[in-house]
């Protein structure tokens, strides 16, 4: 398995890190759990996390492989105007050396309504923003 990891290229390991914690360990919320898990370990043993905690999974797991990872922010409208409040969505930056470029990546889990796809060319981050209601991207990336 080894020879394989040590095939793919850059992207290639950080596109399949990316769909492996987006599409194999569930949002705590979708799932309805109340556990609360922190931890990549934590995330892993089992199979569920909020934003945060699977956004910890996926930059341990570039980090691991030499890729430099780390953290960004979207916050965002909770309903449908501000004066009920906003969130902080988790999300991971990400540099690919290879095409000298930083890419975000939103791991949460699509669902209907909420489609994030890997892209080295465009964002496709499964929640969009509108700056008329001061949601942004809080990163340097």
């Amino acid at each position: 398995m080894k020879e394989d990891n040590e095939k793919q290229s850059e992207i290639e390991k950080v596109k399949t890190a990316f769909h492996f914690v987006r599409d194999h360990l569930s949002h705590s919320w979708d799932i309805q759990c109340e556990r609360v898990t922190l931890t990549a370990s934590e995330v892993l043993k089992y199979r569920e996390g909020i934003c945060y905690a699977k956004s910890n999974l996926l930059a341990s797991l570039l980090r691991a492989q030499g890729i430099p990872a780390g953290f960004c922010y979207q916050r965002l409208i909770i309903f449908d105007t501000p004066d009920k409040g906003y969130s902080l969505l988790a999300l991971n930056g990400s540099y690919i050396k290879s095409i000298d470029k930083w890419i975000r990546l939103d791991a949460r889990g699509n669902k209907l309504g909420v489609q994030s796809e890997f892209s080295t060319e465009e964002e496709k981050l499964g929640f969009t923003f509108d700056g008329e209601f001061d949601e942004k991207i809080l990163s340097a990336v």
